[in-house]
């Protein structure tokens, strides 16, 4: 596709139609001028008289009708050389465009399988090594230690809940229900 140095993408319909619209002009132009012309010659000699019926065109109408089916017919066939030229412009630059982004396509292809491949090479030197654990307790006593550290850590903790709790309940409506029990005193600063 064609691109202006502004970057912006040039239609190559409108660029052919524009250059053989311009000389479409000039030839209706030079028909106009020349049936003017005509006119006024014939106007001059008093042609056609306007007293006598006329069955068939005057020979200057069938020339200017000529000169423009022609100048029509030629304009065609120039519209229909140009457009050909166009689409074969553009379709050899999709062709060149379509041939790189292959081209780009398989060199990346290339380059990911020298990648793997050498990952591949290299991957048994840079792995890890594996490191075996092993069990030192038997499960049921890891479960029995694990119950015993939770148990723990409650306990370790219970001022902080208490605190928690306290801090969220409303204490009046608390104490004036009576339904209070002393059990966290016991751990708290009095």
């Amino acid at each position: 596709m064609n691109v202006s140095t502004d970057g912006d993408v040039i239609d190559p319909v409108s660029h052919v139609l524009e250059t053989t619209d311009v000389w479409f002009g000039h030839k209706v132009q030079e028909l106009e001028t020349a049936a003017r012309e005509f006119a006024a010659s014939h106007a001059a000699a008093g042609q056609p008289r306007h007293d006598v019926a006329h069955t068939a065109p005057l020979e200057v109408e069938i020339l200017l009708a000529r000169r423009g089916d022609e100048i029509l017919q030629s304009w065609a066939d120039r519209i229909r050389a140009k457009m050909r030229g166009a689409i074969e412009l553009e379709v050899e630059s999709l062709y060149t465009a379509l041939s790189e982004c292959r081209q780009a396509v398989a060199d990346a292809s290339r380059a990911r399988r020298t990648l793997e491949s050498t990952r591949e090479g290299t991957d048994h030197h840079l792995r890890a090594p594996v490191i075996a654990i092993t069990r030192h307790l038997e499960p049921w006593i890891a479960g029995v230690l694990l119950c015993l550290l939770i148990g723990a850590d409650f306990f370790a903790n219970l001022p902080v809940f208490v605190e928690l709790m306290r801090a969220t309940r409303n204490p009046r409506r608390h104490w004036s229900t009576g339904r209070h029990s002393n059990w966290p005193l016991g751990c708290r600063r009095t």
